[in-house]
């Protein structure tokens, strides 16, 4: 089959994408050939045989980007000329030199080690283009997890995410055209939760009034035995909000300590 196109290359799926007469088209592996309605005249295509990233310039020298058919402006990239990277970049020469443009931008954690989470842990994320990030979402196994400040920082507490295996996500959208940048890990939390450390304070915030040896209640909690003995009943009570009888409920932080101690053993 021949072609007129001002301009054609072959993607990693074996796509070929053609530029004509100001149109982007992709003729697929079927021999279908699909047109890209965008909002520019296009001018060059730049696609890599190994990767599946698509940079398209119009003749106005904007950019745009696409991956899985989302097309995207790409901002503070001007260029005289232009080439694919093998790993779908884009290396595009202008005054100042030769740039290297990524389809998404890098995304790495620190402070988070290949071991398990034994404590409470803070992790910072580094991200290189922080500046032109739009949203971040972080969390462990769906529940999400507050990502603040500059750069942004988030806390794993095995008190709150309980003992095991669990994966970590991390989600990070632009504003420079990029597409999303995405993370996920998996991690295990061990406990460090212990009666003296954690459980007997929680006792004299919330249950001491009743449960201790002067209270109403037959029922004490002023050591740790009853903790143990009594654990399935007391996560019980204070889950449905039963206990503190007459009180605000424990914070489910709080019931989180309670349930990662009795998962660990019952550590001293």
């Amino acid at each position: 089959r021949s072609s007129g196109a001002d301009a054609i290359v072959a993607d990693a799926e074996g796509v070929l994408w053609i530029v004509n007469d100001g149109e982007l088209s992709a003729l697929r592996r079927d021999d279908r050939i699909v047109v890209y309605p965008i909002p520019l005249t296009a001018e060059s295509v730049y696609a890599s045989p190994t990767g599946r990233d698509l940079w398209i310039r119009g003749t106005d020298g904007t950019f745009f980007h696409e991956l899985d058919r989302i097309f995207r402006p790409v901002t503070g990239l001007e260029a005289t000329e232009a080439w694919s990277g093998a790993d779908g970049s884009l290396l595009a020469r202008s005054e100042g030199g030769v740039s290297l443009f990524r389809a998404r931008h890098p995304l790495a954690l620190e402070g988070l080690h290949d071991g398990p989470v034994l404590e409470t842990t803070s992790v910072t994320l580094v991200l290189p283009a922080q500046d032109h990030a739009t949203s971040i979402h972080v969390d462990i196994d769906g529940i999400a997890l507050d990502a603040a400040g500059t750069p942004p920082i988030f806390s794993i507490a095995p008190g709150v995410v309980g003992l095991g295996d669990h994966t970590l996500h991390v989600d990070v959208d632009y504003d420079d055209g990029t597409l999303r940048t995405s993370l996920s890990r998996p991690i295990t939390v061990q406990s460090t939760v212990t009666y003296d450390g954690e459980i007997r304070p929680l006792y004299v915030t919330y249950c001491a009034d009743c449960h201790g040896p002067t209270g109403p209640s037959p029922t004490r909690l002023d050591s740790m035995a009853p903790w143990m003995n009594l654990s399935s009943r007391i996560l019980e009570n204070v889950t449905t909000g039963r206990m503190p009888l007459g009180r605000a409920p424990i914070p489910p932080e709080a019931i989180a300590l309670i349930e990662t101690w009795v998962d660990a053993g019952f550590p001293p």
